[in-house]
């Protein structure tokens, strides 16, 4: 896919595909879960003192308040930030004692996920120039 940057933000959290970037970050902390992904070519993330790399497909969830900083993307990247109280919602909804997620930040690859993420990131982009059609319309 080569669309430009796309970024869908909501009270829930926010969706963001980029292939244009600056290729380091500050190291920053904040209050959302992350799910980062490597869509075409490495990705690597220092995250509290280590350094993760992630290959094409493969994935990690970083927890709220986790330090991290993007030390290099190769090609495209796509993240999904979630609000916690989001998920302590869903959390709730399943009947489960409200306690706080935390995900073990280790690389993964699972083929579902990533299907799922082909379809979200075509669904963002077809808003995307949907919306700049839209705009164009305007006189």
């Amino acid at each position: 896919m080569q669309h430009g940057n796309v970024l869908i933000p909501s009270k829930k959290g926010l969706f963001l595909y980029k292939n244009t970037f600056q290729q380091e970050s500050l190291l920053r902390s904040d209050a959302s879960y992350k799910l980062i992904y490597a869509l075409n070519g490495p990705i690597h993330y220092d995250l509290s003192q280590r350094v993760e790399k992630l290959k094409v497909n493969q994935f990690i969830m970083v927890d709220p308040f986790t330090p991290h900083q993007q030390l290099f993307v190769e090609k495209q990247k796509f993240l999904i930030e979630i609000n916690p109280s989001f998920l302590k919602d869903v959390n709730e909804s399943f009947g489960v004692e409200p306690i706080d997620i935390a995900f073990a930040a280790v690389i993964q690859l699972n083929p579902m996920i990533t299907k799922w993420i082909e379809l979200v990131i075509e669904m963002m982009t077809l808003e995307e120039e949907r919306s700049t059609a839209d705009v164009s319309l305007i006189p």
